[in-house]
């Protein structure tokens, strides 16, 4: 998930709730990337960057539940973004596709329609939904399929 903090924060998190994971800094305002698991779930880091975090997940149970969080940068609809240009159809449908595949499902969204703003003035305001495949305030995408 983008965590807008320090990894020093995300290391703190970790060793209060007891979990492991990796934290990747944010650059100034931006980003700040964190992957959390519990500590008997086998998780390898692929690879990582301030973008991105790639890793692989060895299941001990087939009933475990799983959570995603965060801002996927990414819109399933063009309902999703008010102002700027369009969206190109196929990179909504790569996304979608991707969710699907692995078993993921938006679960749709509570309070204000959109999570992010470019803070510009009209006409150049631009809105989009970001960050709503997660229910109100907790933020959690939920899927049981095995990958």
């Amino acid at each position: 998930m983008e965590t807008n903090c320090n990894s020093q924060r995300i290391e703190s998190l970790k060793r209060s709730t007891g979990m492991d994971g990796l934290a990747v800094q944010s650059i100034g305002r931006s980003g700040g990337l964190a992957l959390l698991w519990r500590k008997s779930v086998n998780v390898t880091i692929q690879s990582y960057s301030h973008r991105h975090i790639d890793s692989s997940v060895q299941e001990t149970s087939q009933s475990q539940i799983w959570r995603l969080a965060g801002d996927f940068n990414e819109i399933l609809d063009h309902n999703e973004k008010k102002g700027g240009s369009f969206r190109p159809i196929w990179q909504m449908k790569d996304f979608k596709n991707a969710l699907e595949n692995n078993g993921l499902h938006d679960l749709g969204f509570s309070g204000e329609q959109f999570t992010w703003s470019n803070r510009q003035d009209p006409p150049n305001t631009v809105q989009e939904r970001l960050d709503g495949r997660v229910p109100q305030t907790l933020g959690s995408v939920v899927f049981r399929k095995r990958w």
